[in-house]
């Protein structure tokens, strides 16, 4: 029986450990953290305290992750520099950061990247991902003394020249701006994104305004050629990390700077869910209209209303389709049409060189045709014989040794040409067109029959 129980209660903490264990990653990132801790923070340090102990070290820290922790003022001071061992190492940690005070004189964030950037390249590897939060309140402002002073304000820094290309390497890059004074201009100088807070900051506040993990796009914006209706669908890259519930994010509009073209072409709000961990794909549906066909750059900005997001500049090459890239179908459709066309102006034409058909009937008084066999029609075109079998006169199409006249429509009626002129005793009489005429016309015994061709109305 105890047996029993030890095997259940094994059992049970097994699944309770793959259930702690269930959401780590299962590789390392390097997160760095560049504090502002000048006597202005002095009200708001508690709160930034608080959230990186819990949303920092708590949520997102395991094992063999490397912490970086630089506070700065007018100085900075390499705070915490390690790779995390465990649970108890997190823990003495956050006693570290407990002892942090605002308590210098002047901001130095240039001072703050050397320290940063000596850290992280004598600790970390360059692939890994990291994640970088600058936490100020205010701008750059170190003493008359540092050689980063300037009298702009203005941050001038090595490592700043290549932040696009180490974003493009997995980093993320978020400035927070501590109150309204406001760290703006710092966050657009560090191409990074900008987080603004209230000026009484609160732990909870920070929990609920910066992003829980990081999204980088892993390659090139691609988008389909726009139609005829100004359509197309934009396709988006992502590798998403350090989340450990599906992040959703939330674009209000793009908008494009360009030239020609100033606008939102984000027909309505676009929300979609992102994998907590791992790659992905969503599209876009966007609409450019009044475009003439052709190619254009343009450079795109995405506006998001979601505190999770994604980096908001990007270029574009954008392909506006010609009707017949639109309509692939139409020109064999066009060509169709034209033989069609072709075909009924042909047949038009030589309906009109062989004008209207005549019908007529010929009339033989002396051994007249039976009802309906003395009927027969004439086209122009299409020659017709007058053939004499056994002193039976009939019309065939085709020449036989039996035929002795030929007919033929004409402009001006109904014309006959002899083959024979001995079966024609009155041959210099007959007329240009026969109709209605009558005409002798000998047999094979010799004997004079009267015929006659009258047209049929």
């Amino acid at each position: 029986m105890l047996k029993k129980v030890f095997f259940y209660i094994s059992i049970m903490c097994l699944l309770n450990s793959s259930f702690l264990f269930a959401d780590e990653r299962d590789y390392p990132v390097d997160i760095i953290i560049a504090l502002d801790k000048s006597l202005s923070m002095v009200e708001e340090i508690d709160a930034v305290k608080e959230y990186i102990n819990t949303a920092i070290i708590d949520d997102k820290l395991q094992k063999d992750d490397y912490f970086l922790v630089v506070s700065f003022f007018g100085r900075s001071t390499i705070t915490i520099s390690t790779m995390i061992e465990g649970e108890e190492h997190k823990k003495v940690i956050k006693q570290y950061i407990s002892t942090i005070g605002a308590d210098g004189s002047y901001t130095d964030i240039g001072r703050a990247l050397d320290a940063m950037q000596q850290e992280i390249e004598f600790n970390t590897d360059a692939t890994r991902q990291k994640l970088l939060l600058l936490i100020t309140d205010g701008l750059h402002n170190p003493e008359p003394t540092s050689k980063y002073f300037t009298e702009s304000g203005i941050v001038s820094h090595e490592y700043l020249e290549n932040i696009d290309e180490t974003q493009k390497d997995g980093w993320k890059i978020i400035v927070i701006g501590i109150g309204k004074q406001s760290a703006r201009e710092i966050a657009e100088e560090f191409h990074a994104e900008y987080i603004e807070t209230s000026d009484n900051v609160t732990a909870e506040e920070l929990f609920e305004i910066i992003p829980e993990g990081i999204i980088n796009l892993t390659g090139d914006i691609e988008v389909t050629a726009v139609d005829i209706s100004g359509n197309a669908v934009i396709t988006v890259l992502y590798k998403s990390s350090l989340y450990k519930e599906a992040p959703e994010v939330v674009i209000d509009s793009i908008q494009v700077d360009s030239p020609k073209y100033i606008s939102n072409i984000l027909s309505d709000t676009y929300t979609f869910i992102l994998t907590a961990e791992g790659e992905g794909t969503f599209e876009i549906p966007i609409v450019i209209p009044d475009f003439e066909p052709g190619e254009y750059n343009f450079n795109i900005t995405f506006n998001f209303s979601s505190k999770e997001k994604f980096d908001a500049n990007h270029s574009l090459l954008i392909k506006v389709n010609t009707l017949w890239e639109n309509f692939p179908w139409l020109f064999p459709l066009l060509i169709a049409l034209g033989i069609i066309i072709l075909i009924i102006l042909v047949l038009v034409v030589l309906r009109a060189i062989q004008g209207k058909a005549l019908k007529f009937r010929l009339i033989v008084e002396e051994h007249p045709l039976g009802k309906g066999k003395d009927e027969f029609t004439a086209k122009k075109g299409k020659d017709m014989y007058i053939r004499e079998t056994l002193d039976i006169f009939g019309i065939v199409p085709k020449k036989t040794r039996k035929c002795i006249a030929k007919l033929a429509l004409t402009g001006s009626g109904l014309r006959m040409t002899i083959i024979k002129e001995d079966r024609f005793p009155d041959f210099i009489g007959i007329p240009e067109n026969v109709l209605g005429s009558k005409i002798i016309v000998r047999t094979e015994k010799g004997e004079d029959f009267n015929i006659r061709f009258i047209e049929i109305k």
